[in-house]
């Protein structure tokens, strides 16, 4: 993911294989399991390791690019 994006839900994850990137609006890299619905970020699968994830959230998922 090359962009911001915002989720309207809260979202759970658990990284089953590789490295699983976050970084808020801020530039605060962070190790996180839980992200806040409407907390605008950048995260994804590390781009040699990439990620194998499970992914579950409070309401059907949704992607929103940030403005």
């Amino acid at each position: 993911m090359d962009r911001a994006c915002i989720h309207t839900n809260d979202v759970w994850i658990v990284v089953i294989k590789g490295a699983y990137l976050y970084k808020d609006a801020g530039e605060n890299v962070r190790d996180r399991e839980i992200f806040s619905g409407w907390h605008k970020h950048w995260s994804g699968g590390d781009k040699t390791e990439g990620a194998l994830f499970y992914e579950e959230g409070s309401a059907k998922f949704n992607l929103v690019p940030a403005p």
